[in-house]
């Protein structure tokens, strides 16, 4: 079963809405508790995370200050863990394939989950900005700045993929599009 649970957090960290528990830690604390269900042991999580001066895309545990950005997501093969800070606090949205239950992802601090269907198909991939040059800068002359990818295997002209995985409802629109890994 796949799950989509989803929090709301105020300006002070603290979760509102229906959580049975508001003295519930901050927010960061709930996607520590939730990054099990986004990436296996044996495969990295990686992030993307921005902000109005600065954007990062690396594996997940090399970038220092992740917590400093105002939005972002950290994923992996089991799930997906996206933030968003509002005027008024934070929005934060789980998806995992991770075996879960409403219970246990209420537990965890989140205000509710519900099924999704993962019948999109396996994941698909999209093609990111920029090829690989001699001097191993990714580069795309449209953007006036080098791209930087977490790609372990690296060679020139190489072309650089982030897979994509959708979640569809009853009518077969896309409810939720989450991010695998990148090749």
């Amino acid at each position: 079963m796949t799950w989509a649970a989803y929090a709301f957090l105020d300006a002070d960290g603290k979760t509102v809405e229906q959580n049975p528990n508001p003295e519930a830690e901050g927010w960061w604390e709930l996607i520590e508790r939730a990054l099990p269900l986004v990436a296996q042991e044996d495969s990295p999580a990686y992030a993307i995370v921005a902000s109005v001066t600065d954007t990062e895309f690396d594996e997940a545990k090399k970038i220092t200050d992740i917590q400093s950005y105002p939005e972002g997501r950290i994923f992996g093969a089991r799930g997906e863990i996206r933030w968003r800070t509002w005027c008024n606090g934070r929005h934060l949205v789980l998806l995992t394939d991770a075996h879960a239950s409403v219970e246990s992802l209420r537990a965890m601090g989140f205000d509710g989950a519900m099924p999704v269907n993962a019948d999109g198909g396996g994941p698909v991939p999209h093609l990111l900005w920029g090829k690989l040059e001699s001097d191993n800068k990714w580069r795309d002359g449209r953007i006036p700045k080098d791209l930087e990818y977490p790609v372990q295997t690296l060679r020139e002209g190489q072309l650089t993929w982030l897979r994509v995985k959708s979640y569809i409802d009853e009518g077969g629109v896309v409810q939720f599009a989450r991010y695998v890994d990148v090749t």
